[in-house]
């Protein structure tokens, strides 16, 4: 019985995080296919 709100809470905070990221995500996403860019061109040269 104890491990059901345990699932339901770890199950919440994963969720949270993923709408948190996936918005999170659209914000920087020129910055990060800057950053990957720049990668590129480190390993490239």
């Amino acid at each position: 019985m104890l491990s059901v709100p345990k699932w339901g809470a770890y199950i919440h905070s994963l969720f949270f995080l993923y709408i948190k990221g996936h918005f999170y995500e659209k914000e920087r996403k020129d910055k990060k296919t800057d950053e990957r860019i720049l990668i590129i061109r480190n390993v490239s040269v």
